[in-house]
């Protein structure tokens, strides 16, 4: 598994892991977790997740102050 450091930026592509997802939102790996689920943003390929990034931003954008 590849180690993220703060050097290193994660850019942002439409598919992720989540290792790469939380380190691109800056969140721990439940909160990615219940994202994912409540945007329903994972595929699955073969033993792989993916994370819809585009799905992540706009349940993100369904919350607003």
């Amino acid at each position: 598994m590849k180690d993220f450091t703060k050097t290193e930026k994660v850019t942002k592509r439409k598919y992720m892991r989540y290792l790469e997802a939380c380190e691109y939102y800056g969140v721990s790996r439940n909160t990615m977790q219940k994202w994912v689920d409540d945007a329903k943003a994972a595929r699955k390929i073969e033993k792989v997740i993916l994370i819809n990034t585009e799905k992540i931003d706009d349940y993100i954008e369904t919350f607003s102050l």
